[in-house]
């Protein structure tokens, strides 16, 4: 048994560091990982406790995403009025970058809630005992542990141009306000 076991973590550890080299692929490791090294906190936990955090947890995602969709409509419509055609890249990429970052926070946002009823349905299961139970949870720790280990090994030379443009919005880093920057410092010059 613990041959198969160790064969299958293996396996697991090649398809995780295929995963890992694809864009954002580090970024969705995370996500899982951080999912099921909390299985082992999952066991004996009330139904009841995580169904009033995944209701707190969804509002306040939906909050966020409203609030980068207004962030959006507001940039496009700043896009809509400019002529010069630097000006105009700048703000496109704000605006790919946003919309980059809501998509983002959607996918990580359903992985890490389906992921979590799954961990809970897996290691809370009263169709099995106890023992079985731990084991599971003991196991899903054990793979979380290992996407965690693949994702820190990554080294972040960011060949990913999208993982750059959703980070700079995520950080508030505005290419349009760069631009404005850019040209006062231009014109302080001359």
């Amino acid at each position: 048994m613990f041959s198969s076991w160790f064969n299958k973590v293996t396996d697991m550890k090649y398809t995780v560091e295929a995963l890992r080299s694809e864009c954002l692929g580090a970024e969705v490791l995370q996500i899982i990982s951080a999912s099921y090294k909390k299985s082992y906190e999952t066991l004996h936990h009330t139904q009841f406790r995580k169904n009033t955090n995944d209701i707190s947890a969804a509002d306040t995602h939906r909050m966020r995403i409203r609030s980068l969709i207004r962030e959006v409509e507001g940039l496009k419509q700043k896009l809509y009025r400019v002529n010069d055609d630097c000006e105009r890249r700048a703000l496109e990429e704000d605006v790919t970058g946003k919309i980059l970052l809501i998509c983002w926070e959607g996918v990580h946002f359903e992985i890490g809630s389906l992921l979590g009823k799954v961990v809970d349905f897996v290691v809370n299961d009263q169709a099995v005992d106890i023992e079985l139970r731990e084991t599971r949870a003991k196991r899903l720790r054990d793979i979380g542990g290992i996407f965690a280990d693949v994702v820190s090994d990554t080294r972040r030379n960011d060949h990913c141009p999208l993982r750059r443009v959703m980070a700079d919005a995520k950080a508030g880093i505005s290419k349009h306000r760069l631009f404005f920057a850019y040209q006062a410092v231009q014109n302080d010059s001359e």
